[in-house]
């Protein structure tokens, strides 16, 4: 396997190795991890983690890496709610909710936070595409997001948070806040 017919094969920004035994079967798969070191150590790519290959001149939204790196996943807390203006801060590292294990992983394009939320919980997310290369990401609903957030971080009132109530939507709002515990839905009350 050379880079360039690497390079032509594979279209998307990052590629996945297992993807590699199948697009390039006369290759043996020790064959194709060495050439895979070596990509990485001339620069022609970036390993983003185990099994996870980025290319660096091609392109990729945040939101679209979050849901590559760590699947079930969707992008929820601090990021979704920046992303919908509900609060001001920028957070330093895209912030998801997952069913699975909670995780980080930190990369050269940024560090990635997974927090594990109950299976119940795990709803009100929407597939979005990015602009540049039409790829899917998950993003919880403006309601979800703020529910998240004050569930995962354990916060009890809002009226300490500048927090811009335009986006959301009440009804929306209280009908999954019903999910949560009592805390969550008395915090709400601003």
């Amino acid at each position: 396997m050379t880079f360039t017919a690497l390079l032509s094969t594979i279209s998307t920004p990052y590629l996945h190795t297992y993807q590699l035994a199948r697009l390039f079967p006369s290759e043996s798969p020790k064959t194709l991890t060495v050439q895979l070191t070596r990509f990485v150590g001339r620069g022609l790519l970036i390993r983003l983690k185990r099994g996870i290959y980025l290319f660096p001149e091609r392109s990729i939204d945040e939101l679209t890496l979050a849901s590559v790196l760590y699947h079930p996943s969707y992008v929820s807390l601090e990021t979704a709610l920046h992303v919908y203006g509900i609060i001001p801060d920028i957070p330093s590292t895209v912030t998801s909710i997952t069913p699975t294990t909670s995780n980080t992983f930190i990369t050269p394009r940024g560090t990635y936070t997974y927090s594990r939320i109950h299976t119940r919980l795990y709803f009100g997310y929407h597939i979005h595409t990015d602009a540049t290369n039409q790829l899917p990401y998950n993003l919880a609903e403006p309601e979800k997001a703020l529910l998240d957030w004050m569930y995962m971080r354990t916060i009890r009132h809002l009226h300490t948070f500048r927090v811009d109530f335009s986006s959301v939507n009440r009804k929306r709002l209280t009908l999954f806040s019903k999910e949560y515990p009592s805390w969550v839905q008395e915090g709400l009350h601003v």
